[in-house]
């Protein structure tokens, strides 16, 4: 079964171990919808299009949740960690979204 979690796990799985590997597990299979569902104030979201971790889907599914419609910035050549990766695109969505 391990040799199956190391081939087919994500990278954070397979790197973690014991009580790190229950807690990531945790996290990962947790929902927000009801929270979703309740945010009523302009939203932004920033996407990296290449987000094999949390793909766009993903992000189109939580948008379709709110109560209004967000603003979706989605930062081409960008994978799961838009804030360090192009902290740029995230500086210029949220000044986008405050002006």
């Amino acid at each position: 079964m391990e040799s199956a979690r190391q081939r087919y796990g994500s990278v954070d799985y397979r790197n973690a171990t014991g009580i790190l590997r229950d807690v990531l597990v945790a996290t990962v299979n947790e929902s927000y919808e009801p929270e979703l569902a309740r945010i009523t104030v302009p939203t932004a979201m920033v996407w990296g299009e290449g987000d094999h971790d949390v793909p766009l889907t993903s992000a189109r599914r939580a948008a379709a949740l709110l109560s209004t419609t967000p603003d979706i910035t989605v930062v081409a050549d960008c994978g799961h960690l838009v804030p360090t990766s192009r902290p740029e695109a995230l500086v210029d969505a949220v000044l986008g979204m405050l002006s």
